[in-house]
């Protein structure tokens, strides 16, 4: 296994129904970020 399974295994999280999810930042089309904490207590 390389460096980079490994990382990538250690940082894979299996959530399960009622689980906090974890925060990220993705990309978005118009070359903004959307993070995920800027819907915290909204319902999805």
């Amino acid at each position: 296994m390389t460096e980079n399974e490994v990382i990538k295994r250690d940082r894979t999280e299996t959530l399960k129904v009622g689980d906090l999810a974890p925060d990220f930042t993705l990309p978005t089309h118009n070359e903004g970020d959307l993070n995920l904490a800027w819907y915290q207590g909204r319902k999805m």
